[in-house]
């Protein structure tokens, strides 16, 4: 344990300083300068022993986000120390529960613009499962036009506008739906789709496409008795707490023939954050071509305003068909 409390305190330092919004960045500049006190190691400690390999950025943004859930969003805004401390001590308890068994997710519906476009270009009744679905909204877009703000050049504009046939849609979450919860994951910088979510949850749920939700874990994705002819997961790898090689086999194992794997991020998953070197892309795997990765779609950022093709959306196609 100490090894792991050695490496959650260096990075928190380096979030201190790191490119997000100024109130998160100078929330774990401060925690970071009070990561040695009794309560804080208090949390560490009892999360620790619940969930041994959570991975030091995940615990961090726990820890920032539990507090936004429990304070109703006072950390949009830059916190004294003394606050700080405050709140670590008067929700103690309630962060260690939030720690021990939460998980950071959002749900940022233009993401899945990238599976619109996908399944077009597929062109083909397809079963999908979205892994680390929250509350299933992206899956719920599909097919409405919760896109039809995004910029797309016209070689994609086709595609992202185009009907496609969804079989079925499930999503899978090892978290119950919590909106306050999914709420407090959004960041100061997106607060504005903070705002909107309530209201477009509800207008998804009368409108979207149907989905069916069941509970489970990315590493218990063997017990899924189902095939899928896309695997969606979105910003979730760096959350898992155990051997991404199962992770792996278990949605390869999940694909029908000729299946995808669409797995959205930064392209250099040890710098998540956008530049031009380092766009958010929708990376994919094809079932019988598993050891090759086809950078098919891409955005400056995981805001996805703007979609480009990727450096491999020809050669995708090419092999595809």
């Amino acid at each position: 344990m100490k090894n792991k409390t050695i490496k959650i305190s260096r990075t928190i330092k380096k979030l201190g300083y790191g490119e997000q919004d100024p109130p998160v960045r100078h929330f774990f500049s401060t925690l970071s300068k009070i990561s040695n006190k009794n309560h804080f190691k208090k949390i560490l400690r009892k999360t620790l022993e619940k969930r041994p390999n959570i991975t030091e950025e995940h615990f961090a943004y726990l820890i920032y986000i539990s507090l936004q859930y429990l304070t109703d969003f006072d950390y949009d805004k830059e916190n004294k120390k003394k606050k700080i401390e405050s709140d670590l001590i008067l929700y103690s308890d309630k962060i260690i529960k939030l720690c021990q068994s939460k998980y950071a997710s959002t749900n940022v519906i233009e993401r899945y613009a990238f599976m619109q476009i996908i399944l077009a270009l597929l062109n083909k009744p397809s079963l999908v499962i979205d892994v680390g679905a929250s509350l299933g909204l992206g899956l719920m877009s599909l097919n409405t036009d919760s896109f039809s703000h995004i910029g797309v050049d016209s070689t994609l504009k086709h595609y992202l506008n185009k009907k496609v046939n969804v079989s079925k849609a499930i999503g899978v979450d090892i978290q119950k739906p919590d909106l306050k919860w999914q709420l407090a994951c959004y960041l100061p910088e997106s607060k504005k789709n903070r705002l909107e979510l309530e209201s477009v949850y509800k207008k998804l749920k009368r409108e979207g496409t149907e989905i069916s939700l069941i509970r489970g874990s990315i590493l218990e994705l063997d017990k899924v008795k189902l095939k899928a002819d896309i695997v969606w997961t979105s910003n979730i790898l760096y959350e898992v707490e155990g051997d991404l090689s199962k992770v792996f086999t278990y949605i390869k194992n999940l694909l029908n023939k000729g299946g995808i794997w669409i797995n959205t991020d930064y392209r250099h998953g040890d710098k998540p954050f956008a530049t031009k070197e380092n766009p958010y892309v929708a990376m994919v795997r094809i079932k019988e071509k598993w050891n090759r990765i086809f950078e098919v779609l891409e955005a400056p950022s995981d805001v996805v305003r703007i979609i480009k093709q990727g450096n491999d959306f020809e050669k995708f196609i090419e092999v595809y068909e």
